[in-house]
């Protein structure tokens, strides 16, 4: 890699964290090297670049004409970097991916390991948000590329691509009377405690939307309990404390400990699609795509390869060997199948 000014990236990283503890996680080092560089550039420049005080610190004007500068810089060591990569057919660097809990969890590992087999110089980094989190990591640089299930982001400045589809499946307690009947109304759910996502979750924001065009809204429903993940959602459902609804990709592999089981809504089925998004004006567009090849053969193999997957299955080429065939079952009636087995 080049060898950058890190005065000029924790700059960088301290305007858009907002602060210097944020900058300093994000960085991997303490607040007091952070400060340091800062104190380090201004003196070198003669400017005080960042008020401070208790609560929060503010750009001065010399800091915000650096800052603007810090980014090009940045964008175009990135590019050279790219570019150089791709030049002797592999690439090397940091990539910083944003994604929900589930895609960590059940997505993004498989892919990094399929690109890491062609391009081993690459490392990672994975922070997990809900979709709304990740496009804010997004707007301030601190990730790379994202991946979302709010739908399409309508910003000029972001790429946005769809990845795969998704169904969103309400659940309920293995023996609760819903998991037992044929159909279940929208207006029976209203009548029991039910558990969601966050605020700004899109797993909650699709619900939400579905809901209302079965004719109830879900801000008359009896919501007992928000929660951050997939994972404590499940695990909620599972104690009994109410109904829910979750992506199917969150329960494949084995999720069904402690038992779940769905419900069959009178309504069609729920489905959305996670989209790739990265900012148009990247510097690491060329091994942004790449990897995006590996995320979406990843998947192929993960959620079971039809049509456009499989082209996309076909796009991304390890050495020496073929990527193997998907062992699940891509239809969801089969994993409600798989559901319904467990009661």
């Amino acid at each position: 890699m080049l060898k950058r000014d890190q005065r000029i990236r924790v700059l960088y990283a301290v305007a858009t964290c907002g602060g210097f503890t944020n900058a300093a996680e994000m960085l991997h080092l303490t607040q007091q090297a952070v400060s340091f560089q800062i104190k380090s550039l201004e003196d070198e420049l003669g400017a005080r670049l960042i008020h401070r005080d208790a609560k929060s610190v503010e750009l001065t004007e010399e800091g915000q004409i650096l800052v603007r500068y810090a980014k090009q810089i940045l964008d175009l060591y990135s590019a050279a970097e790219d570019e150089i990569s791709h030049s002797k057919g592999l690439y090397d660097g940091l990539l910083r991916v944003g994604c929900t809990g589930t895609l960590a969890r059940v997505a993004v590992p498989g892919a990094i390991r399929l690109f890491r087999e062609v391009h081993p110089a690459v490392s990672f980094t994975v922070s997990i948000s809900n979709s709304e989190g990740v496009l804010d990591l997004l707007s301030r640089s601190i990730v790379d590329i994202g991946i979302v299930s709010a739908g399409p982001v309508d910003l000029e400045q972001y790429s946005i691509e769809k990845l795969f589809d998704d169904e969103v499946v309400f659940i309920a307690p293995a023996d609760h009377q819903f998991a037992q009947r044929e159909l279940v109304t929208p207006e029976e759910l209203m009548s029991e405690p039910f558990v969601l996502r966050e605020v700004g979750s899109g797993t909650r924001r699709v619900v939400g939307q579905y809901l209302k065009s079965l004719g109830v809204e879900i801000a008359d429903f009896k919501v007992v309990t928000e929660l951050g993940s997939s994972e404590a959602l499940k695990a909620a459902v599972a104690a009994g404390i109410g109904l829910s609804a979750t992506s199917s990709i969150s329960l494949l592999g084995n999720p069904f400990r402690p038992p779940l089981a769905p419900i069959n809504l009178d309504g069609p089925p729920l489905n959305r699609s996670f989209y790739l998004v990265m900012p148009v004006a990247t510097g690491k567009r060329r091994v942004v795509g790449a990897f995006a090849k590996a995320l979406r053969a990843a998947n192929a193999v993960a959620f079971g390869a039809t049509g456009s997957e499989r082209e996309a299955e076909g796009s991304f080429h390890l050495p020496g060997r073929a990527l193997p065939r998907a062992s699940r079952e891509p239809d969801v009636r089969a994993l409600r199948a798989r559901l319904s087995g467990q009661k």
